[in-house]
């Protein structure tokens, strides 16, 4: 499930901040209790791995899901990583 759901919507020109909203996009659909069960740590070549808080966790789930309901779901708009 999660598999085709990231071979849809991935895309190989993704910024950083779409490849990360794209991963809380993929694990909003399996994880019960949205935001609040979710922790994200990104990794960038050459970076050390930092977490994201879960301010920006529960920010972005919930714009994922405003997106969503309001069909913009296509990942446009900016949440400031």
């Amino acid at each position: 499930m999660l598999n085709e759901f990231l071979e849809k919507h991935y895309k190989e020109s993704m910024s950083e901040e779409q490849g990360i909203k794209l991963a809380v996009r993929c694990l909003l659909e399996v994880v019960e209790h949205g935001a609040k069960n979710i922790d994200i740590g990104i990794l960038s070549k050459g970076k050390k791995l930092r977490k994201m808080s879960e301010e920006k966790v529960t920010e972005l789930a919930e714009l994922i899901q405003k997106q969503e309901k309001d069909g913009d779901d296509d990942g446009a708009r900016s949440w400031g990583a």
